[in-house]
């Protein structure tokens, strides 16, 4: 749009103006809508609709709870700040806002997790926090491991991304400071990430002997951060979906090596999204029709 028939559009009547031409209230107004205008054709506007996935329909024949919406536009929005539960409410599904890339949460209860089916080690529990109806809940095991298989195709191609577990610690978790937690990504059988992570990095909680390690094995161990959700994350790491025709994907978390007993973690599930997804909602899609709206009243906020 031509700037200054925007600003011929928004102060018809120059007679009417409250203030100067050369008024600080005028000047920030013209500069308003300068900004807006060249933030537009910098990032060559797309309609947010062309973002949604070829089979959206088919995933809104998974989801738990009918969809309604009135446009494209809209049903890409929602998908975007409020995933869906699919699949019998084991999964939630979500777009990336800047790509429309699809971001996965796989439920606990749809994970493999060694001796989750046994109530001496495990135990299920609704969490007021989560979207899922079950969260699994460690007792006590001396073996812990997490995995989850998943095809490639289910995944937006040609897209990076990366997996992280999403937990939370009791308040007497205890034998998750281990600093050899073990987190793998393979892609068709091949090993792609491999790192170590460590859970428990509470203040004040004794960590883990790193002493009974080599030390070299310990430099790069990656620590889990918290999430506006309220839940932490640690990332399993990451690989690239390719065509979609790669075969299976394979996430995994275990830690094995310290042959003690551990307690208190909480698992929500494994969430799969756009490497460059942060999980947080910044998005960069604009919409024309929206930054007409904003630049009009804020500027008739300044004049009028």
């Amino acid at each position: 749009m031509d700037v200054f028939v925007f600003l011929k559009e928004t102060v018809p009547k120059m007679d009417k103006l409250k203030v100067g031409l050369s008024s600080p209230a005028f000047i920030a107004a013209g500069a308003a809508i300068i900004a807006f205008a060249a933030i537009a054709c910098y990032f060559k506007l797309r309609p947010s609709a062309d973002l949604l996935p070829p089979d959206y329909a088919s995933i809104l024949f998974r989801a738990v709870d009918p969809v309604e919406y009135s446009s494209e536009e809209e049903l890409f929005f929602r998908l975007c700040d409020h995933p869906l539960l699919i699949d019998g409410g084991m999964m939630s599904l979500g777009l990336d806002y800047s790509s429309g890339a699809k971001c996965f949460m796989i439920s606990a209860r749809a994970l493999s997790i060694i001796w989750g089916d046994h109530d001496i080690y495990w135990q299920w529990i609704a969490h007021p926090e989560s979207r899922f109806s079950e969260c699994a809940e460690l007792i006590e095991v001396c073996w812990l491991a997490i995995s989850k298989t998943i095809d490639s195709n289910v995944l937006t191609a040609h897209t990076a991304y990366a997996a992280y577990l999403v937990f939370k610690l009791a308040p007497n978790a205890h034998g998750l400071s281990n600093p050899l937690q073990t987190a793998k990504i393979t892609v068709a059988g091949d090993t792609v990430s491999e790192h170590f992570v460590c859970l428990d990095v509470r203040e004040g909680e004794p960590p883990y002997p790193w002493w009974a390690y080599d030390t070299e094995e310990i430099d790069d161990v990656i620590l889990p951060s918290e999430r506006q959700d309220g839940w932490w994350e640690v990332q399993l790491g990451e690989f690239y979906s390719g065509d979609g025709i790669d075969g299976e994907v394979g996430m995994s978390f275990a830690e094995i090596r310290g042959g003690h007993w551990k307690s208190g973690l909480i698992v929500e599930g494994i969430e799969v999204r756009p490497k460059n997804n942060s999980g947080r909602k910044h998005n960069i899609i604009i919409d024309c029709d929206r930054l007409i709206v904003i630049c009009k009243d804020y500027c008739r906020r300044l004049i009028v």
